[in-house]
C-alpha cells in the first residue's frame, strides 16, 4: 500500500539515538509517518537541511526540520489532539524537559563511550552502520565503509570529553541511571511521569536502545537491569498504553536520577557555559570525586540557557517543587 502524502517523512538510522526518540513519539501520538532508513539518495534529498543532523523530519508541505527537542514541541502543539507527551503541569513538564536535555547531551556520551572504547563493539557497530546506509554494496565496500567510520568515530572521543581518564565516571553513571531506572519501571510506575510515557521516557529510551543492543553495555544491562531492558521494547510502541504523563516521583528510585542531573549534569553545564562565556575553548569540573575534562560544546550552552529561560517563567510553587526534586541547592543556583 502506498504512504498516505500527507504522511510525516523521518529520514534517520537505527543506530541513531535521536532517530530512535523521535520515532517513538511519533509512535505514541498516533501520528501518521514513514521511517526512511537514511542511504545516499535520502541523504541527497536532505543535503540542504541545517544543522546536517539525523533526524531530517519532512512535512507534507515539504518543510524539513531537524533536532529533536524543538522538533517534539512543535509536533505536539501542532496535533492537541494526539496523546500528550508533555505533563500538563508548568512544573512536571519542566522536569520532564530537564530529564529530555539529560539523556540527550550527557546520557549519550555513555552510548558514545561504550561503543568506541571496546574493540567488540566498535568492529560490530561500525559494520552495522555501514550496512545500513551502502545497504547491499559488496563485501568490500562494506568492510572499507566500516573501517573507515570506525576510525573517525574513535578519533572524536576526546571532542566528547570519552577518554580514559572518564571512562570510569562514564560507566559507573551509566550504572546508577540503569539502577534507579530498573527499580522504578519494576516497582513504581510503567513511565517516569506514572501511567503515560512523556518526551524524558522517550529521550532516555533513545540511549538505552543504543546501549542495551550494544554488546558490552548490552550484557550489563541484561545482568543487572532486566526488568529496564524490557522496558525499552514498550516505550519503543508504545501506542497502545492509556494514561497521560503526570507526576514524577522523586522520592522513590527515581531519586538516584534526579541526583545524577543535579549533581553530574547540570554542574557540567555550568562550568561547559562558564568557559564558553570566557572564550576558553576547553572546559574541566570536578565530578564524582573525578575531573572531567572536554572542549567547550556551544550548543549545550544553548541547552542550559534554555532551561534557565524555562525556570525563569515558573511561578513560585513550581519553583518550589522543581527544587523538591532536584534535592540540591547548587542545582537550583544554577538554574536561577
Amino acid at each position: 500500500m502506498p504512504a498516505d502524502p500527507a504522511a510525516l517523512k523521518l529520514y534517520g538510522g537505527i543506530g541513531s539515538p535521536y532517530t530512535m526518540k523521535v520515532r517513538a513519539a511519533l509512535r505514541r501520538m498516533r501520528l501518521d509517518h514513514v521511517f526512511i532508513l537514511i542511504d545516499d539518495a535520502a541523504a541527497k534529498r536532505t543535503a540542504e537541511v541545517r544543522p546536517p543532523i539525523i533526524p531530517v523530519l519532512e512535512h507534507a508541505d515539504g518543510r524539513f526540520e531537524t533536532d529533536s527537542t524543538p522538533m517534539l514541541q512543535r509536533l505536539a502543539a501542532a496535533h492537541p489532539a494526539a496523546p500528550a507527551i508533555y505533563p500538563e503541569n508548568q512544573a512536571e513538564r519542566f522536569l520532564a524537559l530537564l530529564i529530555e536535555d539529560f539523556a540527550d547531551e550527557w546520557l549519550t556520551k555513555a552510548m558514545f563511550h561504550f561503543r568506541w572504547a571496546y574493540e567488540a563493539d566498535a568492529e560490530l557497530l561500525s559494520r552495522q552502520l555501514a550496512f545500513d546506509r551502502l545497504r547491499s554494496a559488496g563485501v568490500d565496500a562494506l568492510e572499507d565503509a566500516a573501517a573507515w567510520f570506525k576510525d573517525r568515530q574513535i578519533a572524536r572521543m576526546t571532542i566528547v570529553g570519552c577518554t580514559a581518564e572518564t571512562a570510569g565516571l562514564i560507566e559507573a553513571g551509566f550504572e546508577r541511571v540503569c539502577a534507579a531506572l530498573n527499580a522504578h519501571v519494576s516497582t513504581h510506575a510503567p513511565f517516569l511521569f506514572g501511567s503515560g510515557p512523556s518526551v524524558a521516557d522517550f529521550a532516555l529510551y533513545g540511549q538505552l536502545f543504543q546501549l542495551q543492543r550494544d554488546p558490552t553495555p548490552g550484557e550489563r544491562m541484561r545482568n543487572t537491569s532486566p526488568w529496564l531492558q524490557r522496558w525499552i521494547e514498550w516505550v519503543d510502541d508504545a501506542a497502545g498504553f492509556e494514561g497521560a504523563p503526570q507526576r514524577l516521583d522523586a522520592s522513590g528510585p527515581l531519586r538516584g536520577l534526579m541526583d545524577e542531573i543535579g549533581a553530574v549534569y547540570l554542574p557540567f553545564l555550568a562550568a561547559n557555559a562558564a568557559s564558553f562565556n570566557a572564550g576558553q575553548s576547553q572546559f574541566e569540573c570536578a565530578i564524582r570525586g573525578g575531573v572531567w575534562r572536554q572542549p567547550v560544546f556551544k550548543y549545550q550552552v544553548k541547552c542550559l540557557n534554555a532551561l534557565r529561560e524555562s525556570y525563569e517563567a515558573l511561578d513560585v510553587a513550581s519553583r518550589a517543587r522543581i527544587g523538591e526534586a532536584l534535592n540540591a541547592d547548587a542545582a537550583i543556583e544554577i538554574l536561577s
